[in-house]
């Protein structure tokens, strides 16, 4: 098998083999990632109950989204032959990890709350595990718990509703023994009817190993291990273990009790009771056994992490608001900060904790548009809360289909907390399964399922919001409870047409942002009061005029769309962050856009586009280190879009850092080669820094080609390396002179591109051009400090004064740089 290829999936390595397949890593090829392959062996492939076992492991793992429950990526079948593809779970099984003489409490402790944590997650989708033994559970170098292998478990709720189509078990009837016996229950060995009390009593199991090294039934044979499971008691925890606190030692026999009735009722009791037997430590005692978890096997920085998770355990316990609120107090580094040999940005401290919604997970094969739609609405629910940093959708999407831990994940945007889940939606019902989690050391504070009728989408998304906002002790104020408790329903069809226009729109092409307007003005039509519809067409109509269309055209449409969506909805931070690009870019309405833009971020303090818009305002206004504060926080919020880091470079040219700005622009392509954006800066910052004419040449037809001026870029490749760069700046502003006459061209950019080779004269005619076609890139090309070099010209100063700059804005007087 090994190296043989399955479709898309190259064979690495044999991992296991269990009753229902064997499993490999595998690699993808089409996404450069490993997994485990679960590929059913030929006898089993032929038997058709054990085909439906493996088609139910499928469906039960796909319904269960748990930070401590492995991943289901795909179910394939290539040749003939059925097989699932999980995450592929680095770490030791618990099998391995418990030496002979047991762990310390303290680690029994850690592991056992996440690991109760996961069962009991799937018990409240009524799903019992039935098969949990130390190899189907592992623990990452991270001290993550992975619970593996659901492919015995068992619906035990009588309304199979619940999972929506997953009919009661069929598969593990009364009279058959299906599973491991040293864990199984009395009434499972018996043949009797068991529910979710069963896999507590395999928890106590797990957990009597965990502490003593050894199992609490012991048998040579079948025969015996099933007597010693039916009539035996253990041996007592203290007299094995004296140091054990007696609150665990009672929590582990409670759960081994023989008679199901009298046995702890749940996980989530078993969980609870483990938190509370967790306060019994002290310091001394946690600190005593860091010698012990630095020694698992490991390597020294995993016993550290161990370490510190199990302190922080406590902590968490005995005052997790406190806790929470030294996290508020801690100042937070803007993660773009961290691209690799960036010079770091300077932090703005930011009293407020801050979180991470990481892409919804897809089980049911929903359209992207929807599930990335929805990872956006909870996102943008979020965000309207002041009190907690929320990074942007363009930034969390970077971790779609990552297989980053968490704690490398947090670090690199700079939170203190990662919310992740998956959707899905059937009969008319949306779900979202949802966790929340501490960064580092990393630990679920939460983690629920809440559904509505998929007309209440936004209800939905506003009830996660408040939720996750309790749950991490984020402050609400009363008018943001208020205008999240006031989140209207949809009609679904108008929903699916909203989230399919943000997907085609943001691609930002001719074709995408065409469809979607499209599918905004289907929505629209279906319901003509659907605010967040109108807002979203401004920007689309605007965009369009940026880059594709006329401006004038596409103004009156946007600006109309704009004043639509704040008719409906005075207090959409959308639609005033639209009117204020409007009013900005095409009207260059200076206080207008100004006061736009703040309202927009007075009624959402997340809202990255209007930071970063407003911080090319304040470029133009002069206020260079206001303008620095705003990209800063959009840096904050959305580090990982590649637009803001672009913006930022520019904000370093404007203050003569070219070396700098240089540095940002080459690691910010290195993760984003196509952001036309970047592509242009970094020619502009190649021409002030006098780099050699070979390198400005080839960023020049780098730039050409992203911004889709083809026969421009052509021109540049064509003529030979001894033409004089001075001729052939000329022949390519030329060429896109010509191709202005039958599509959109940026003025500014073949204006520039005159003035670099040399003809002043043409320069400030593409800039008059710009000025009569009221081009909206015109509104801030005057920031790129180049342009000062025609300070002294009169038909440049003509031109400012057209654009009714004020004082002190670049270019007029009193300019303070």
């Amino acid at each position: 098998m090994l190296n043989r290829t399955i479709g898309h999936y190259r064979i690495l390595e044999k991992l296991g083999e269990g009753g229902m397949g064997v499993v490999f890593l595998a690699q993808d090829a089409r996404l450069h990632r490993n997994v485990a392959l679960k590929l059913l062996t030929p006898d089993m492939a032929r038997d058709p109950e054990r085909l439906r076992r493996f088609e139910r492991e499928a469906k039960v793992v796909a319904s269960l989204s748990h930070p401590n429950i492995v991943t289901l990526y795909s179910v394939e079948e290539e040749d003939g032959e059925t097989f699932l593809t999980m995450e592929y779970v680095e770490g030791e099984t618990l099998e391995s990890l418990v030496p002979r003489e047991g762990l310390p409490s303290v680690e029994v402790l850690r592991l056992g709350i996440q690991l109760a944590d996961a069962v009991a997650a799937a018990h409240q989708r009524g799903i019992s595990h039935r098969d949990l033994k130390p190899s189907n559970v592992i623990v990452t170098p991270e001290g993550r718990v992975k619970v593996l292998d659901f492919g015995l478990a068992k619906l035990f709720a009588e309304d199979s509703t619940q999972l929506h189509g997953l009919a009661p078990d069929t598969l593990t009837r009364e009279g058959n023994i299906v599973g491991t016996l040293a864990y199984m229950s009395p009434e499972r060995l018996q043949g009797k009817p068991a529910d979710a009390r069963a896999d507590v009593f395999a928890l106590g199991v797990l957990f009597y190993e965990m502490v003593t090294g050894t199992r609490p039934f012991q048998g040579c044979n079948s025969a015996e291990l099933i007597s010693a499971v039916l009539r035996d008691q253990p041996a007592p925890l203290r007299r094995l273990k004296p140091e054990l606190p007696g609150s665990l030692g009672d929590l582990i026999l409670r759960c081994l009790d023989k008679n199901p009735a009298t046995r702890l009722q749940s996980a989530a009791a078993v969980r609870d009771a483990l938190e509370s037997a967790s306060r019994e430590f002290t310091s001394a005692e946690i600190l005593r056994s860091r010698s012990f978890v630095a020694n698992l096997g490991a390597a020294p920085r995993r016993g550290i992490f161990l370490f510190f998770a199990a302190v922080a355990l406590v902590a968490a316990l005995w005052g997790g608001r406190a806790l929470m609120k030294s996290i508020r107090g801690t100042t937070v580094q803007p993660a773009a900060a961290a691209l690799p040999g960036a010079t770091a940005v300077a932090a703005v401290p930011v009293e407020v904790p801050a979180i991470a919604v990481l892409p919804l997970r897809n089980y049911n094969s929903e359209p992207d548009y929807f599930v990335d739609g929805m990872t956006d609405g909870v996102i943008s629910a979020l965000a309207r809360i002041g009190g907690v940093r929320v990074i942007s959708r363009q930034s969390a999407m970077h971790y779609k289909g990552s297989t980053k831990l968490l704690p490398e994940i947090a670090r690199e945007l700079g939170v203190s907390f990662i919310l992740e889940g998956s959707v899905e939606r059937s009969s008319g019902i949306i779900r979202l399964s949802v966790s929340l989690l501490r960064a580092d050391p990393e630990a679920q504070v939460w983690s629920s399922t809440l559904e509505r009728p998929a007309r209440e989408v936004f209800p939905l998304q506003a009830d996660l919001a408040q939720q996750v906002a309790r749950a991490g002790h984020f402050p609400v104020s009363g008018r943001e409870s208020a205008r999240l408790a006031a989140a209207r329903s949809v009609a679904p069809e108008v929903y699916e047409l909203y989230l399919q226009g943000n997907f085609t729109s943001d691609q930002m092409t001719d074709e995408g942002l065409r469809r979607g307007q499209a599918s905004y003005e289907k929505a629209i039509a279906i319901d003509p009061t659907f605010a967040p519809a109108y807002a979203a067409l401004a920007d689309d109509f605007a965009f369009q005029g940026y880059l594709y269309a006329d401006p004038v055209d596409s103004l009156v449409k946007a600006e109309r769309s704009a004043q639509k969506a704040l008719e409906l909805d005075s207090e959409s931070a959308e639609a005033h962050a639209s009117l204020a690009y409007i009013r900005h870019f095409f009207h260059w309405d200076w206080t207008g856009a100004e006061a736009e833009y703040r309202r927009a971020i007075e009624l959402n303090v997340n809202y990255a586009p209007a930071r970063r818009r407003y911080w090319a305002l304040l470029e133009v206004l002069g206020r260079h280190e206001e303008a620095g504060r705003e990209i800063r926080r959009a840096l904050e919020i959305d580090p990982l879009m590649p637009n803001t880091n672009a913006n930022f470079a520019m904000h370093l040219l404007v203050g003569h850092q070219y070396d700098e700005a240089l540095r940002r622009l080459d690691h910010t392509l290195e993760l984003w080669p196509h952001d036309v954006a970047s592509r242009l800066y970094r020619w502009q910052t190649l021409e002030l820094l006098g780099r050699s004419e070979t390198e400005r040449r080839a960023a020049l037809q780098e730039t050409l080609n992203e911004f889709a001026y083809g026969d421009a870029a052509a021109v540049c490749a064509r003529l030979p390396a001894k033409v004089e760069y001075s001729n052939l700046l000329l022949a390519v502003a030329g060429d896109l002179a010509q191709q202005a006459d039958h599509q959109r061209v940026l003025p500014t950019l073949v204006a520039e591109l005159f003035y670099a080779g040399g003809d002043r004269v043409k320069a400030l005619d593409w800039l008059e051009r710009g000025i009569a076609e009221r081009s909206p890139d015109m509104a801030d090309f005057m920031i790129y400090p180049r342009w000062s070099g025609l300070a002294g010209e009169e038909r440049y100063r003509r031109i400012l004064e057209r654009l009714s700059l004020p004082a002190g804005a670049v270019g007029q007087p009193n300019h303070g740089g």
